[in-house]
């Protein structure tokens, strides 16, 4: 296989800043800023054959980008997190942003960045995550962000580094820094679920696989960790690593 690369422009960027791909575009790619030329910026990636060109989308937002995502039910809505705790949305792909006003959301890991997770189901709902040390580590808006109220009830303070759901929005997971937790409707809490066998560890990301109703944890140190949902319950599957 070909492998093409494209050396970071500018600066301000994380130690591993969030790439998210394009809606619609299959070679195309959000980076998060930093920036080519000054600010915090996204950048958009295009794959030409062997090479891959760079564009710096005009709008400067007031620090270093640590999340990006767009609706899947309709992805001219985009979202953006900052590393000191502001929200952004946009109605238009990201040509136009506004800020939440009087509030700051969590913060995100120094190196890694924060998790935004838009709804499946409800456009304008949207869920962030990340530090929960002296606030709650989570929050939710249904109104495309213009407002949050926090999503935390069982989650330990602690540092969530990211949040997946599945596509009917019954369940969330959250991947931090003591274990592996789940958020269910039903419930409106979160429970650590650590306990089918998991290893104690830290959780750095997790994916919700919807055609296995698993979600995929990874660990530090300690491999790659699926919790299969079945009947409304979860069980653990263990290191596919084996």
């Amino acid at each position: 296989d070909n492998w093409t690369s494209w050396e970071f422009q500018g600066d301000g960027y994380l130690w591993i800043p969030p790439i998210v791909e394009h809606p619609t575009i299959p070679n195309k790619c959000y980076v998060a800023g930093g920036s080519i030329t000054s600010g915090n910026k996204i950048i958009v990636l295009t794959a030409n054959g062997n090479s891959i060109s760079a564009e710096e989308l005009s709008f400067n937002f007031n620090s270093t980008i640590t999340a990006i995502a767009y609706s899947p039910i309709d992805p001219s809505y985009m979202y953006v997190s900052t590393y000191n705790g502001n929200f952004y949305h946009s109605e238009n792909g990201g040509i136009d942003w506004g800020i939440t006003s009087a509030f700051t959301g969590p913060n995100p890991h120094y190196f890694y960045g924060s998790s935004i997770l838009p709804s499946y189901t409800e456009l304008g709902k949207v869920i962030i995550a990340g530090s929960g040390y002296t606030n709650p580590g989570a929050y939710v808006s249904h109104n495309n962000g213009e407002t949050f109220e926090p999503m935390d009830v069982g989650l330990p303070n602690s540092l969530t580094f990211t949040i997946a759901g599945s596509q009917d929005d019954e369940l969330v997971f959250a991947a931090t820094e003591v274990g592996p937790f789940v958020w269910t409707a039903s419930t409106g809490e979160w429970t650590d679920i650590s306990g089918f066998g998991a290893p104690d560890q830290t959780y750095w990301s997790v994916e919700y696989v919807e055609a296995l109703n698993t979600a995929r944890f990874g660990t530090y140190g300690r491999g790659i960790w699926d919790f299969v949902v079945t009947g409304g319950y979860l069980y653990e599957l263990g290191d596919i690593n084996g």
